[in-house]
């Protein structure tokens, strides 16, 4: 099954490489969670750096049965990650570590933390 994905694009020309790469993202999140409803992901220009180019703001929401989980990233404060291929993939491996918990959490193998004694 896929996942159906959305993508907008923001202050910026779209981009159909862009495109691609965020829906092969958002397919893989389907390894770690089948009952993802929808995926929907804004790129988006923020401000612009005289001589470094555009930095890039990058939010993605899913929705699962029980919840919706967003993570947003910003090269604005990574300058080392100034391209928005390599914000899609950081944003993605966030998303990615937040379904998991969520499954863990559902499933229920999430450790408590015992009472100090």
């Amino acid at each position: 099954m896929t996942i159906p994905t959305e993508v907008s694009f923001r202050d910026m020309e779209p981009s159909e490489p862009l495109r691609t790469l965020i829906v092969d993202h958002a397919q893989r999140l389907e390894r770690f969670a089948t009952d993802i409803l929808s995926c929907h992901v804004t790129v988006g220009h923020e401000g612009s750096h005289r001589h470094q180019g555009h930095a890039y703001k990058i939010h993605a929401r899913i929705s699962m049965r029980g919840r919706q989980i967003d993570v947003s990233g910003s090269s604005k404060s990574k300058p080392h990650k100034e391209d928005a291929y390599s914000m899609v993939g950081e944003t993605f491996d966030a998303l990615r570590r937040r379904v998991e918990d969520y499954v863990r959490e559902r499933r229920g193998d999430v450790k408590r933390s015992s009472p100090a004694t």
